[in-house]
């Protein structure tokens, strides 16, 4: 939905990275599947806090990968930077909105078994 929106309003942001509208809904389709399936394969881990912030982290990393790559191109080709960009934003973002989201994963965990 976002992608769709920035592109209705010009693709400004995303032109100007050298990204399409092709690629970046590429990125958030395969990205999230790919991070769907890591997060109900590791499920199990969102028992505890520190889990949940390596669930976090392991889910984040196709979506970022995906940006490194419609940015930068291939990985070997990466600079440190985007390696770095990468890395970090799995970390902060995904293990981050993982920490701070725990105790709603337990809830719902909570609430799902009753069913």
């Amino acid at each position: 939905m976002f992608v769709l929106t920035v592109q209705l309003l010009g693709g400004h942001g995303l032109a100007k990275n050298g990204v399409n509208v092709w690629e970046a809904a590429a990125i958030y389709l395969l990205g999230g599947t790919a991070a769907g399936g890591l997060v109900g394969a590791m499920l199990p881990l969102l028992r505890w806090r520190a889990g949940a912030a390596v669930v976090g982290v392991v889910a984040a990393l196709p979506i970022f990968t995906g940006v490194g790559i419609a940015l930068d191109g291939s990985p070997v080709r990466w600079p440190d930077g985007t390696w770095f960009a990468v890395a970090a934003g799995a970390i902060l973002v995904g293990g981050g909105i993982a920490i701070t989201n725990w105790r709603f994963f337990q809830d719902q965990m909570a609430n799902w078994q009753k069913h």
